[in-house]
């Protein structure tokens, strides 16, 4: 049943693995939205208008071409529905702004590499050995060999459904394309962060178990997973679990992250355990609360 759960979720992004990015950079909005004025309402979304609001990426930067994104965007409306004139609400404008969430992922092309700010050639390097031989005469022999300097890179990636829900453990991919021309393994750990609506320290809210800290064996230009399960056990107002991914070979590290929010469960199929001790306790409060206040309606006669 876990391979099933976790080939599922493997086919969901597998748009993604196959465009694991370089880099990233904020989607920007685009368009208008609007409030009504004037017209009969009953209730705030009566009076919306019209909306454009969409999203776009920049423009890539030289030797790169833009491969994805997790962009999101919509109306965020504070429209008014006023009592009118003769007793009856009526829409009286309001404001409207476009929002925008996510990022723009891009890619370098083939042969070129992202160094931290620019897409830049892969370059060679070349060395000579010379050697000499005693016998007369005397001769020397001269050797090129080619070594590349970048036989050993690569780019981590995670990906994860963005719902959490508090008590509900959820998956997150983690995955490393091999963009060197050797073989490599490469080893996972994290770290991660929380706080609540007090800006307190809450990151042992969450808790994080690797499917396995390997990901072995990637060959040139290949990408392979493994995953984390991530449960939120209490409210988190901003949440991040970062991943540091490092290359057996060569020791280099690169880090990928997610971000986290988490409520309580919404729909009953959400809660578990302790979703329904939370029902339980509410329902025992509300009978005692009950049976406390008819006693007090009836000792008054």
């Amino acid at each position: 049943m876990k391979k099933i759960i976790f080939g599922v979720f493997f086919l969901i992004f597998a748009s993604n693995l196959v465009f694991a990015y370089d880099y990233t950079q904020s989607c920007t909005k685009t368009g208008s939205c609007s409030c009504i004025s004037g017209g009969w309402c009953s209730q705030v979304s009566q009076c919306y208008g019209s909306s454009t609001c969409s999203f776009s990426c920049p423009t890539p930067k030289t030797n790169s071409v833009l491969t994805g994104n997790n962009c999101n965007s919509g109306p965020s409306y504070n429209c008014k529905c006023e009592e009118g004139p003769i007793g009856r609400d009526i829409c009286n404008g309001g404001t409207c702004s476009c929002s925008v969430s996510g990022t723009c992922k891009y890619t370098c092309d083939d042969d070129y590499i992202w160094d931290g700010n620019n897409c830049v050639a892969s370059t060679t390097s070349t060395t000579s050995t010379s050697s000499t031989t005693t016998t007369s005469p005397t001769s020397t022999t001269s050797t090129s060999t080619t070594i590349p300097l970048f036989d050993y890179d690569f780019t981590p990636g995670s990906e994860s459904s963005g719902l959490f829900t508090i008590g509900k453990p959820e998956p997150i991919l983690i995955y490393v394309r091999n963009r060197g021309k050797i073989i490599d393994n490469y080893t996972i750990s994290y770290s991660k962060e929380a706080q609540n609506e007090q800006l307190e320290d809450v990151s042992h809210l969450i808790l994080v178990s690797l499917e396995s800290n390997k990901i072995s064996s990637v060959i040139s230009n290949d990408v392979k997973t493994t995953q984390a399960i991530v449960t939120i056990i209490g409210p988190i107002k901003d949440g991040k679990i970062t991943f540091h991914i490092t290359s057996d070979a060569t020791e280099t590290s690169k880090d990928t992250s997610v971000d986290l929010s988490a409520g309580f469960p919404m729909t009953l199929s959400e809660f578990n355990f302790i979703g329904i001790f939370i029902i339980m306790i509410s329902s025992v409060l509300i009978i005692f609360y009950s049976l406390h206040v008819n006693d007090s309606f009836f000792n008054c006669f």
